[in-house]
């Protein structure tokens, strides 16, 4: 059955509310019906349309601006006879809404007055399904996910001078910021000897730091401020149980106290370094600097430096006691030409080295750097990572590994990504050449742009 209902300019074509199905036809010649899980209208090009009781016009469009009557101009309000009440000019005055939207009420599965299955009803709850995931997990942008994981080497006699957590391959935007809070727990235990030296690193180092950055047009500019506690820690009997469970070498602790500080190192008979007593306090401040060429296409290469000031207690290892300087390359694959699953990045420079208090007579003067990383993403919020970092040895004259070699880290981690502007990093690093590098260091760092 039809009728012949008034609808406003400010109502949908909402058959249900007249509990009937409206027929368009005669006088007002509707070419134009809009639907009801579109932003705008479709063309049907017939005449004499019936709409059923559970069917709508989206997002009141027909009520708006969609009618068109037999003269062909638009704006006429739809009666029954064609004409427009006073009622229905008063009604056109109000502001319209937008029901029938997204967030409109489903309409049945069934239609009771059809008796058919209404297919078009899972497409429609998928859109909203999808459009509801998109607000609640954001896509992150390529450089949130990908970007290499912020530590270097933790060793207390590495961490004390300047070599860089390398940074990402894009520098900030004039105007925008970043906060990162990291904290890092570095598990040391070795000892080593020969005819002339010997060397024992026994206990742990914490390191938290706050980084900001802000962009400009000149680059990017930031400081780090560290805190940096030494001890004999908490992770001992944890390490020493991981060993014997994978079977893998205790290499002595059995045989020393668990949770003990004692760094010492001794050459010739004389007693060259010597810390035993547990300490933190501020680290060396870093002054932080990026650069990069606009309009890079398939990939992206930013300039970094750092200049590390002597603000910390080189007596307790909480810095070198002298100011260093580094400048290195960022690169990764470019926003157009990584993939959404997989991506790499990599990083390589020079530290120059200021004669500091801690073996002054050893320190090298130049460090070379670098490392190789890769990300995967199995799904958008969360990216496993898997990176390779390497540097020239510290210290000359020397034939003990953990001083006169090079040093490779392996980190596992990943980056997970909270919110639009903030992500958490998490990582593993193990030395892979042993006695070089901390036995195990893990770090948890948050990141915030704004």
């Amino acid at each position: 059955r039809t009728r012949h209902p008034n609808i406003g300019a400010n109502q949908g074509l909402y058959a249900r509310r007249h509990c009937c199905a409206v027929e368009l036809r005669g006088a007002e010649h509707v070419c134009y019906v809009g639907q009801r899980h579109r932003r705008h209208v479709r063309r049907r090009g017939s005449l004499g349309e019936i709409w059923d009781t559970h069917d709508t016009v989206g997002q009141r469009k027909f009520g708006m601006h969609t009618q068109m009557n037999e003269g062909g101009s638009h704006g006429s309000n739809l009666t029954a006879n064609g004409l427009m009440t006073e009622a229905h000019k008063m009604s056109a005055r109000r502001p319209a809404t937008f029901r029938g939207a997204w967030w409109a009420p489903l309409r049945p599965l069934y239609s009771q007055r059809r008796k058919v299955f209404d297919h078009r009803m899972p497409i429609a709850a998928l859109r909203r399904l999808f459009f509801l995931a998109f607000l609640i997990v954001p896509i992150p942008s390529l450089a949130d996910w990908f970007d290499p994981l912020p530590t270097f080497n933790q060793s207390p006699l590495v961490q004390i001078y300047g070599l860089p957590a390398p940074d990402a391959a894009r520098v900030l935007r004039r105007g925008q910021q970043q906060a990162r809070v990291s904290f890092e727990v570095a598990n040391n235990f070795l000892s080593v000897a020969n005819a002339t030296e010997s060397l024992e690193l026994d206990g742990e180092t914490h390191r938290a730091s706050v980084v900001f950055k802000t962009g400009t047009s000149a680059g990017e500019w930031g400081v780090e401020i560290p805190y940096i506690s030494q001890s004999g820690g908490f992770l001992d009997n944890f390490v020493d149980d991981w060993h014997q469970f994978f079977g893998l070498p205790r290499g002595g602790r059995e045989n020393v106290p668990a949770d003990q500080l004692r760094f010492v190192y001794t050459r010739d008979g004389i007693e060259r370094l010597r810390v035993t007593d547990a300490s933190r306090g501020i680290g060396d401040i870093r002054l932080l600097a990026g650069w990069q060429r606009p309009h890079q296409e398939t990939i992206d290469v930013a300039l970094r430096a750092s200049l590390k000031l002597p603000s910390g207690d080189a007596a307790q290892l909480h810095g070198s006691g002298a100011a260093d300087f580094a400048l290195w390359l960022s690169a990764a694959c470019a926003s157009g030409t990584c993939g959404n699953i997989l991506a790499w990045n990599a990083h390589a420079g020079a530290l120059l080295l200021g004669r500091g208090d801690v073996l002054p007579e050893q320190q090298r003067r130049l460090v070379a750097f670098g490392g190789v990383g890769v990300a995967y993403r199995p799904w958008q919020p969360t990216a496993f990572k898997a990176e390779l970092r390497a540097h020239s040895s510290f210290y000359r004259d020397s034939s003990l590994k953990p001083l006169g070699v090079s040093s490779f880290q392996l980190i596992l981690g990943g980056t997970l990504i909270v919110d639009k502007d903030v992500a958490v990093d998490i990582g593993v690093t193990e030395d892979i050449r042993s006695k070089t590098a901390p036995d195990v260091s893990l770090l948890l760092s948050v990141r915030a742009d704004f």
